[in-house]
């Protein structure tokens, strides 16, 4: 594939702040950012005028840039972001916003791509009309995937809804957006040159789909080095008891009825605790009033208290149904807390057992709970797993992260 563009940079667009930043970072670095196209952006005037301003209302507007991205690349709609804040409490309203807003933002990448002969890399949901646009010039096409194909989010989910609550609800967790919107983002990679994702289980779902394995790269996301541990030595391994820690949306996507159930049905030493952070939940799937034993239940815990959770905890649990990534799995190995998640997830792109990275079958609380007992006796006696664990989220650096983006970009831009 070759590319006849005039600046051979490449556009970049998404709402919020996805993925800290990155994937823009990673391109105006390597002065390959022709431009990111966003809803919200503060720029820095605006960014020295808010440190006047209440803690409440700077920190969102702090939150909204990056160092190393300056404004002058960024063209912004205030306005969206202002609508979507408007939206109030409808959820079926603000993803009608979302929808449309994902449709503006891609034409407007689409718009700039044009006027400046530049390549796209855009993320699935706001790719689908800018690679359909017809341009004067051939831009390169690079599509990053950051969420599994919908068609095998729906079937793993309508079957686990079919097999362990009774019906076939058939519902995807689209988060935050509407069915159609997802399924047409999630078939622009019939369009693309290169597709980017974030683990090998979200390139296998597109392989399924029917896209070339040919085109897939890996960029496994990363974390800052302090993780949550701020620097600090890794805590010691509790000696007595055996503490398990779920931070994560309580819905049927993060497998939570199935870590309830294995709880239950685990041989588990005496005192074990499993606490659960989640700022959300679907009482279909979690019922904070109707916890089994040994269960605690926050609604949300700030950062200083999340850090005491990973530092105190024996384990971290997260049964995922299906992740594009799973970025919390590598913030509790970077504070020195092994890991048990499903395949479904970025684990096995992360490490193995001899790392603190252990997986069980997705969907199989009967397994889980065999998995939770034989942890129970294995991790109080593994004195070093908890170093070993960070060692192994050390290897996953955003600045990897954006290499591996820059490199991508790199090699579309050769023809390879």
């Amino acid at each position: 594939m070759s590319s006849a563009t005039q600046n051979g940079a490449f556009v970049c667009a998404f709402r919020g702040r996805r993925d800290d930043y990155q994937v823009p970072l990673a391109l105006h670095e390597a002065g390959l950012l022709d431009s990111f196209v966003t809803d919200f952006y503060t720029g820095q005037g605006l960014s020295a005028a808010s440190r006047s301003l209440p803690a409440r209302l700077r920190a969102p507007l702090q939150m909204r840039r990056k160092d190393g991205l300056p404004s002058t690349r960024v063209r912004q709609f205030p306005a969206m972001a202002l609508k979507e804040a408007m939206a109030g409490s409808d959820p079926a309203k603000a993803a009608r916003i979302r929808d449309a807003h994902d449709v503006r933002l891609s034409q407007a990448a689409a718009q700039q791509a044009a006027r400046n002969g530049a390549n796209l890399l855009l993320y699935s949901a706001y790719a689908a009309d800018a690679f359909k646009t017809e341009y004067t010039h051939r831009p390169a096409k690079i599509l990053f995937q950051y969420h599994p194909h919908f068609e095998v989010e729906r079937d793993i989910l309508a079957e686990d809804a079919r097999f362990h609550m009774g019906a076939a609800r058939g519902c995807a967790d689209f988060e935050n957006v509407t069915r159609e919107q997802r399924q047409r983002s999630d078939n622009a990679w019939r369009l693309a040159d290169r597709i980017i994702c974030a683990s090998s289980f979200t390139a296998r779902s597109l392989i399924r789909a029917g896209a070339s394995p040919d085109k897939m790269a890996i960029a496994s996301y990363g974390i800052a080095p302090s993780g949550f541990s701020d620097g600090q030595p890794a805590a010691p391994l509790p000696e007595t008891g055996f503490s398990v820690l779920f931070v994560g949306s309580a819905i049927q996507r993060k497998g939570i009825h199935h870590l309830l159930k294995a709880w239950e049905m685990a041989d588990l030493p005496a005192g074990a605790q499993l606490t659960v952070v989640a700022r959300s939940h679907d009482r279909d799937y979690f019922d904070p009033a109707r916890l089994p034993a040994g269960c605690v239940f926050h609604a949300g815990v700030d950062r200083a208290r999340l850090a005491q959770l990973y530092a105190s905890s024996t384990l971290f649990c997260m049964p995922s149904l299906i992740e594009g990534f799973g970025q919390v799995y590598l913030e509790a190995l970077a504070a020195g807390l092994p890991v048990l998640g499903t395949p479904n997830t970025c684990l096995p792109d992360i490490g193995g057992e001899e790392d603190g990275v252990f997986i069980s079958p997705a969907g199989d609380a009967t397994a889980l709970a065999r998995d939770l007992e034989k942890l129970s006796r294995r991790l109080p006696r593994d004195t070093a797993i908890r170093d070993r664990a960070r060692q192994v989220a050390g290897h996953f650096g955003w600045h990897n992260f954006r290499n591996s983006i820059v490199r991508v970009c790199e090699a579309v831009q050769s023809g390879q």
